[in-house]
């Protein structure tokens, strides 16, 4: 498919969102587990306070 140079330009073109698209979703993929640990993180501590006895 890339095998002539006149080629290379317009493959790396067609690449590019591709490579993007990829990159997209490592980043949301990353945050995503970020956030699932901060999320079970402060739903842990929401249920540590709301389980302290109240006087």
């Amino acid at each position: 498919m890339c095998t002539f140079s006149c080629n290379l330009f317009w493959c790396f073109i067609q690449s590019l969102p591709f490579a993007y698209i990829i990159l997209v979703n490592c980043i949301r993929d990353l945050c995503g587990l970020y956030f699932l640990k901060v999320n079970n993180i402060t739903s842990k501590l929401n249920g540590l306070i709301n389980s302290r006895p109240t006087y």
